[in-house]
């Protein structure tokens, strides 16, 4: 009976030492798992705390250049805000100075305006007149000599001259009106300047060419015979023309 209790305590303490041993295996392995994991865990949170400071000062970039973004943008408003005062101001400028330059040449352009129509009026009238007169001379003279020109002859030439006449008259008619034009666009202020072209503006007339050769030689002074103004029923010189020149 004691030998049989005795092999039952060995049993019992060789199960307890192996179950004891496998305990001690499993809290080893135990152990290093654990040390594993804090491993583990020690890696991540260093992994976090850079991940934190990584997003701290991506935070404090972006803050920042969100208030540079601000302070830009605010510059910009007040850049065009000082743009606009500015445009403001050169164009009250533009204003004024064209005002200041209508009164200035105000009273310039109206006497350049009244001689316009002095020349058109006036001095047309007696430029006319002088070669008329010219021409009654010329004819007086020869008529005081005893030389009887050629009437016949003496028309054709006239004739010919009278085309080339109207043309030019028509000619300086419409660049002063284009001269007339420029002024009222100077006296209202205007900033578009015109340019006369003679190549490029039409003349309303057929040709503005001058005399042909065969008036260089109705007489040696280079003018016509006689010449009446038409509208002009007296003759400045009280003189008549003779039946022969009135047909």
């Amino acid at each position: 009976m004691a030998q049989k209790d005795a092999y039952s305590d060995m049993a019992l303490r060789c199960m307890t030492t192996r179950k004891l041993a496998a305990a001690e295996k499993g809290r080893d392995d135990y152990m290093g798992q654990k040390k594993d994991l804090e491993k583990q865990v020690a890696t991540l949170q260093e992994v976090v705390k850079t991940t934190n400071d990584k997003c701290c000062k991506i935070n404090e970039t972006f803050t920042k250049s969100e208030s540079e973004r601000k302070c830009l943008q605010q510059e910009v408003a007040d850049l065009k805000n000082r743009l606009g005062l500015r445009d403001a101001g050169v164009q009250q400028a533009v204003e004024k100075a064209k005002r200041d330059m209508a009164i200035k040449y105000e009273d310039r352009i109206g006497r350049a305006n009244r001689k316009i129509k002095l020349i058109n009026s006036t001095l047309r009238v007696n430029i006319v007149l002088l070669a008329e007169v010219r021409s009654n001379i010329e004819l007086i003279g020869l008529l005081k000599k005893g030389e009887v020109p050629d009437l016949n002859a003496e028309l054709v030439t006239l004739k010919k001259q009278e085309a080339g006449l109207l043309s030019a008259t028509d000619e300086f008619a419409f660049h002063m009106g284009k001269l007339e034009d420029i002024l009222k666009d100077l006296s209202a202020g205007g900033t578009e300047s015109r340019v006369v072209d003679a190549e490029a503006d039409a003349v309303p007339a057929s040709s503005s060419s001058g005399p042909s050769g065969d008036e260089d030689s109705n007489s040696t002074t280079g003018g016509p015979l006689y010449v009446e103004l038409i509208g002009f029923s007296d003759d400045p010189l009280g003189l008549q023309a003779s039946p022969c020149c009135q047909e």
